[in-house]
């Protein structure tokens, strides 16, 4: 039996992950929403910066139809803020569909325009 070759590499971090989206100007919208800084359209779709090292990229795709059960459970945005009911309000006068409203906690969960479940929580200090 020949030795497993050893990996030659560690990672590193996640750099992006790739959304397709029905509608463009509407997902582009939400994100902007969010806070997300939404860059030019290019061959693998639009960028939407999270943080200087992370990316949301929305792949504009008009025939797509969200499937019932997604692969993906949700994907969490860390946010700074004093108070989640704050958030809420803001979230619920942007049109944004609430999943969970995160009573006494500080997450709230909401859904994309494509039905994707985004996790809005709070970080505090220390």
């Amino acid at each position: 039996m020949n030795p497993p070759i050893e990996r030659p590499f560690t990672l590193d971090h996640l750099d992006h992950v790739v959304l397709r989206v029905h509608d463009l100007q509407e997902s582009s919208a939400f994100y902007r929403m969010l806070g997300g800084k939404v860059g030019d359209e290019r061959r693998a779709g639009t960028p939407v910066r999270i943080t200087d090292s992370q990316t949301i990229i929305l792949q504009r795709r008009p025939e797509y139809i969200p499937a019932e059960l997604s692969a993906i459970d949700h994907i969490n945005l860390n946010i700074r803020a004093e108070d989640i009911q704050q958030v809420t309000a803001y979230l619920r006068a942007n049109g944004a569909e609430l999943r969970e409203a995160g009573e006494g906690g500080d997450t709230v969960r909401v859904l994309d325009p494509d039905r994707n479940v985004i996790e809005i929580r709070i970080v505090r200090e220390g």
